[in-house]
């Protein structure tokens, strides 16, 4: 058996200078060996295991801290180690990786339940109403099925008609619709009265019509004091109400170049009718342009002696997350004008209104039905010109 010589360099506590602790790895322990004095051994060798039996103080080579030891020759290389008989030497190479155990894919499991409808996407109100079905027997929660203010409704199954009054509906989880009107129309002329126009509560309504008294007294149709997205009343003995124009910095429609083209088909074009606006959400849920004015709907038709003319549609505003059933009928048409068979006056309808309907989802099998013509005219009086339809699917991001 070979014995191993006595070294002939002692090393010193201050010969011996490497920062590193037992927690760092191979590679910077190796890294820091290179400080060590020039006849240490400085190769993975170093993890041959050659245990300290002459006691005397050092800095132990791999893991840095103080024990009684010495240096010893190195058995492959012959350079001096000081190696604590305490540390282990280097781990070896990570072996191959085993053979796979993974067996044949089974087959896949029933479909599970649909989850609830996500707040993140469906931003239509707060469900400060709740839950309401009316098809199950529940009241809603206006007066007359007629909207007084807007409502946010969390679920609704609705079987019936609405008046929206010129009011909001918003559903921020399902809307069940199972039949039914939802509406905003102008009224009919009579032989003593104009036709009232759509009333307007947070969205816009429309405007009267006119009427010739049997004194003589005439009432023309009412103009309108905002930018009209709906129809124009229908001329009869007088002439139909005049709509307001939109501004452009509006968004709407830009202003009319001549009297025949303010009271032509052209109004019903859609850029003249603030459909660059409503077409987008949630700015069509204001029912306001971008300088703040309320829209409003149709004209009121203009009207004959005795004879009223049709009251111009509103706007109906629907804001809905998911929406199902069997569908219903939208609608927000323009009043008729009275037909006074003794006095054979010609009376213009109503202008037809707006409808705006804006969702995430809709069934495939629900059927959703649109009304915005223009009220009929009488005894050679214009029938109201239609008015618009706005329906925006709302993306989820």
């Amino acid at each position: 058996m070979t014995r191993l010589q006595k070294p002939t360099q002692k090393i010193k506590y201050k010969d011996i200078k490497i920062p590193y602790d037992v927690s760092l790895s191979s590679s910077e322990r190796d890294t820091f060996q290179s400080k060590l004095p020039k006849n240490l051994c400085r190769k993975k060798c170093i993890a041959v295991n050659v245990k300290c039996n002459n006691h005397k103080n050092g800095k132990c080579c791999r893991c840095g801290k103080f024990h009684k030891g010495k240096t010893k020759k190195c058995n492959n290389c012959g350079k001096l180690i000081l190696f604590c008989a305490r540390c282990k030497g280097v781990p070896g190479p990570t072996g191959p990786t085993g053979p796979s155990c993974t067996g044949p894919t089974g087959p896949t499991g029933p479909q599970g339940p649909i989850g609830p409808i996500g707040i993140g996407v469906c931003i239509f109100g707060s469900g400060f109403d709740g839950d309401v079905d009316e098809c199950a027997g529940q009241s809603l929660p206006f007066p007359q099925r007629t909207m007084d203010r807007d409502y946010f409704f969390n679920n609704l199954t609705l079987c019936g008609n609405i008046n929206t009054n010129g009011f909001r509906l918003f559903v921020r989880g399902m809307f069940t619709w199972n039949g039914g009107i939802i509406f905003n129309n102008g009224q009919n002329g009579t032989e003593f009265t104009a036709g009232a126009g759509a009333n307007y509560g947070t969205l816009g309504g429309g405007t009267a019509g006119g009427i010739i008294n049997g004194d003589g007294t005439s009432y023309p149709a009412q103009t309108s004091q905002f930018p009209n997205a709906g129809g124009v009343g229908g001329t009869g003995s007088i002439r139909g109400g005049d709509p307001k124009q939109f501004s452009i910095s509006g968004g709407g429609r830009i202003s009319c170049i001549n009297a025949a083209q303010c009271g032509g088909d052209s109004q019903n074009r859609p850029e003249f009718r603030g459909a660059f606006l409503l077409n987008q959400f949630p700015q069509n849920s204001t029912g306001r342009t971008l300088d703040g004015e309320q829209i409003w709907g149709g004209t009121g038709g203009g009207g004959g002696l005795s004879a009223g003319g049709g009251g111009g549609g509103g706007i109906v505003g629907i804001y809905v997350c998911t929406l199902r059933g069997t569908g219903g009928l939208l609608q927000a048409r323009g009043g008729d004008a009275f037909n006074n068979l003794a006095t054979r006056a010609p009376a213009g309808g109503g202008g037809g209104g707006v409808i705006i309907l804006s969702y995430v989802t809709i069934d495939p099998a629900t059927v959703v039905n649109f009304d915005v013509t223009g009220g009929l005219g009488a005894n050679g009086g214009e029938n109201g010109r239609p008015g618009q339809i706005f329906v925006v699917e709302i993306s989820a991001p």
